[in-house]
């Protein structure tokens, strides 16, 4: 009966897998050229007291590139609070000290994730206008997913190389996030729901687990202090939530 479950479920996450490393690789060969749009929509991935994440800067800074290019006329900005910031904030400022005039930049509320953001751009642009996601190559495959769902017409314009790809580890968190996150954005909302609240409970399990037993206490601690420090890099570098 397991067996039975545990099959479909690992064949879903390497077509999920393989859809996003796809869809990666196709965006940072593209060299974000993705033809004009009414606006670009631009994901949050985190704001510290010093300004954006180096990863949200990657994409802010794509973003200016294209609205200098004349790619689309107004860049819209989404995120939640971090860091006691709002994001929203945190990259408008960040857009205009760039020369992107403050009167192009606009806010998408509510947006702390993904699937929210492409709702208030629905909700707030309409499904006429064409949108461009200027995101990580990585997440391209989850927002194009869900603008798709919605109904919302959207292409993405990705940097070819940001700091998450930097670092194998960083990379492989990442793109295991996505997996997880096209899954869930594919299921029903209460199934979703659902799985999202049991993956908080396990998680702690899971990085415990994580540590073999036999190995000695000053071996798990080196470990955990890795561990920790990946963590803190890759919250640091990424802080979309699912």
């Amino acid at each position: 009966m397991v067996a039975g479950f545990v099959a479909p479920v690992a064949v879903a996450a390497a077509v999920a897998a393989a859809r996003v490393l796809v869809e990666e690789r196709r965006q940072r060969r593209s060299g974000g050229d993705p033809g004009p749009a009414d606006a670009l929509v631009v994901f949050g991935a985190g704001v510290r007291e010093w300004g954006p994440t180096p990863e949200l800067a990657a994409r802010l800074d794509h973003a200016a590139i294209l609205w200098g290019a004349g790619v689309a006329p107004l860049v819209l900005v989404s995120g939640g609070a971090s860091h006691g910031l709002y994001e929203p904030d945190v990259m408008a400022a960040y857009l205009v000290a760039r020369g992107v005039p403050a009167s192009a930049v606009a806010p998408l509320v509510p947006g702390d994730n993904s699937r929210e953001t492409v709702r208030s751009a629905v909700l707030q642009v309409g499904r006429g206008p064409r949108l461009l996601a200027v995101t990580s190559a990585y997440h391209a495959r989850r927002v194009l997913d869900e603008a798709r769902r919605q109904g919302l017409i959207l292409g993405a314009a990705c940097p070819s190389r940001s700091p998450d790809v930097t670092t194998p580890q960083i990379h492989r968190a990442r793109v295991a996030v996505e997996v997880v996150g096209v899954l869930v954005y594919a299921l029903p909302k209460p199934w979703a729901l659902v799985l999202r609240s049991a993956f908080g409970r396990w998680r702690p399990a899971l990085s415990r687990a994580s540590v073999l037993p036999g190995t000695s206490r000053s071996t798990r601690c080196a470990a955990a202090a890795r561990r920790c420090a990946l963590r803190v890099r890759v919250a640091s570098s990424c802080a979309y939530s699912i």
